[in-house]
């Protein structure tokens, strides 16, 4: 088993078996020969011999250094095409980048960690594989680089262009921060495009109308006013209390009549213990929060009810909680935005303004989470001064969570005009959340002022 490569799928490894493929993965094991017929051993030695050939014909290219561990043997099993492709790798220029024989059936992914162990380059997550007019999938089996249209066969030598894409900003300043641990600079930013497009895909699915919140909007205002207090007092994590209430609001958008205050109180609570247990191996947080409420009013003494409100809110969003919120897209935005600010009050400020958009659900449900999230930075940066690169480098990261969202620079602009004119008719007393906004203003007074 340790002489399969480390991304060997489990399926790739029931073809080999299913291919009678043993020679190596039982060496040693007289139970495992027992099983493995003649033929099927033979089968193997000829494969094996063949990827040997391809590694001394790798060898006669520029390539240095240790080969690493053989690709997995083509299994036997696939009709009308050739266990093994002759496949050459060039650079748009012409370069030859390798030269190797690889199995059909495995996919592009395989090739290109291949690639990757031969090159010593652990970029080649960012790189395409081009075979005639077609920009290869990942995903898509080497095979249908030597299929005609039809499906038949053509050749088992095959010539790929690996085109060179540049990173995004916030791949290559991840790539940076990780350089003293090559392996995991590599995987981040390989993974970071598709995890952010992933979270904002799942916050524009779980976000819920402004229109469809059907509630007593100044009792949702005190109800937060008092959970920041509360917050304040534990010292419990902002990311708790934006996830809660998130799952807070999109409980209230589900409900077809208007709840009276207590229930309203009994579903925050409800959705707090949620997102909690979510947190994880915080058994001493939660009992902390249960020693809190079972002595400050108003919700003493109500804890079964508040136990029986937290199944209904579970049934009712079918157990999907835990989704990205502003917050979640603030700290994603501010990655390269922190260490070059030459004012930290910046960032503070942008906070401080997302907890504003929090009391108006127009703002709030009205725009998408990261867009709220850029404007609230952006704000900030806009307040406190700082060079108008910060923007850009913001308007660049935020492409990357929604390549395909149209007039992002307006849409946040239009958000950052409304968060700021908020923010100013609730700090000078002429907001209807004012009364509410001054436990938001306590918590950021001694960072801001």
């Amino acid at each position: 088993v340790s002489a399969m490569p480390a991304h060997f799928t489990t399926a790739a490894l029931a073809e080999e078996l299913e291919a009678g493929d043993l020679l190596r993965l039982s060496e040693g094991h007289p139970a495992a020969h027992g099983h493995a017929s003649e033929a099927s051993s033979q089968q193997s030695r000829e494969a094996q011999l063949e990827v040997a050939a391809g590694q001394g014909a790798a060898a006669e290219h520029r390539i240095e250094g240790p080969m690493p561990h053989r690709p997995p043997v083509a299994p036997s099993s696939i009709e009308g095409l050739p266990k093994t492709l002759a496949i050459t790798v060039i650079s748009l220029n012409g370069t030859k980048v390798a030269s190797l024989r690889f199995p059909a059936h495995n996919t592009v992914s395989d090739l290109k960690q291949w690639l990757e162990c031969l090159e010593g380059d652990n970029s080649l997550g960012s790189h395409r594989l081009v075979h005639g007019n077609t920009v290869l999938q990942d995903w898509q089996s080497l095979s249908s680089c030597c299929k005609e249209e039809d499906g038949s066969c053509v050749d088992e030598e095959v010539t790929l262009i690996c085109v060179r894409m540049r990173r995004p900003a916030i791949s290559r300043f991840l790539a940076e921060s990780y350089r003293q641990m090559p392996n995991a600079a590599t995987a981040l930013a390989d993974m970071v495009d598709g995890v952010l497009q992933s979270q904002h895909f799942v916050s524009e699915t779980a976000r819920p109308r402004a229109d469809a919140l059907v509630m007593d909007l100044a009792e949702r205002a005190s109800l937060i006013g008092w959970l920041v207090q509360a917050f304040d007092v534990m010292q419990f994590d902002l990311f708790l209390q934006f996830s809660t209430l998130l799952t807070f609001d999109r409980y209230c958008a589900c409900s077809t009549s208007i709840p009276d205050s207590r229930s309203l109180g009994h579903a925050l609570l409800a959705a707090l213990h949620i997102e909690m247990k979510l947190v994880g191996g915080n058994e001493c947080l939660s009992a902390r929060w249960m020693n809190y409420i079972k002595q400050h009013p108003p919700y003493e003494g109500q804890l079964q009810e508040i136990l029986e409100k937290e199944r209904e809110v579970l049934s009712t969003l079918q157990f999907d909680v835990g989704t990205p919120t502003s917050l979640s897209f603030f700290y994603n935005l501010s990655l390269r935005q922190r260490p070059a600010l030459q004012d930290p009050r910046s960032s503070t400020l942008g906070l401080l303004l997302l907890h504003v958009a929090l009391f108006d659900v127009r703002i709030q449900y009205g725009y998408s989470h990261v867009v709220i999230a850029a404007a609230a930075l952006s704000a900030g940066l806009g307040v406190c001064e700082e060079p108008e690169t910060r923007r850009e480098e913001l308007l660049e990261d935020l492409a990357v969570h929604c390549p395909y969202m149209e007039d992002a620079a307006r849409l946040i602009q239009k958000c950052e005009e409304e968060l700021l004119a908020s923010w100013m008719q609730c700090a000078s007393g002429q907001s209807e959340w004012s009364e509410w906004y001054v436990s938001v203003d306590m918590r950021f007074r001694h960072s801001l002022y």
